[in-house]
């Protein structure tokens, strides 16, 4: 893993809107709506977008579309990935930098 995808990852966690969002999706079982979501953390619809881009460009959440409406999930297996790949980089000495 490189130093500029851990970077993106931890920058986009670094938030505590979005971090809030991982974790509320981590414990759906299923795909949420945008609208929903947006009721919950009491969003507009551009504040959301904007979150959901930068979850969407590290590839923590993945997104459905069934018409007009959008759904999110998280990309657990990704997000796993991920993290045991840094744990393991740490471990091993460190990570690369391209």
């Amino acid at each position: 893993m490189t130093r500029r995808v851990l970077v993106q990852l931890f920058d986009a966690l670094s938030d505590d809107t979005r971090l809030k969002i991982v974790i509320m999706l981590s414990k759906q079982d299923a795909d949420a709506s945008c609208q929903v979501l947006r009721k919950q953390f009491n969003l507009s619809q551009p504040a959301m977008s904007h979150h959901f881009k930068i979850l969407k460009q590290c590839r923590v959440v993945t997104t459905k579309k069934y018409g007009r409406h959008v759904y999110y999930s998280l990309n657990r297996e990704l997000l796993g990935t991920y993290l045991e790949r840094f744990i393991q980089d740490i471990q091993n000495g460190g990570v690369r930098d391209e």
